[in-house]
């Protein structure tokens, strides 16, 4: 089995939410990395654990999905490029 397959359907971690609200908000991995404080390395490993976790082809269908799954929801743009 597929590491890829083997992560589907777990549920995704904090520091991993944090990230796909980056996604969501259209900020790159090197921008998302700099607002969270972590490597942009990092952010593209967690990018890639989001994918396989929700099932996604890309990121575009990981933020679809994780909307449609009330996973993530509605994305305030005064918040873009902030953390809580």
């Amino acid at each position: 089995m597929s590491d890829r397959r083997r992560l589907e359907g777990a549920p995704l971690t904090q520091p991993e939410l944090e990230v796909l609200k980056g996604v969501a908000e259209g900020l790159s991995a090197k921008e998302t990395a700099q607002v969270l404080v972590k490597s942009e390395h990092t952010v593209i490993s967690q990018r890639q654990s989001i994918q396989a976790k929700l099932g996604a082809r890309n990121l575009p269908h990981a933020v679809a999905l994780a909307f449609f799954r009330r996973i993530l929801f509605e994305v305030d743009q005064s918040d873009v490029g902030r953390t809580a």
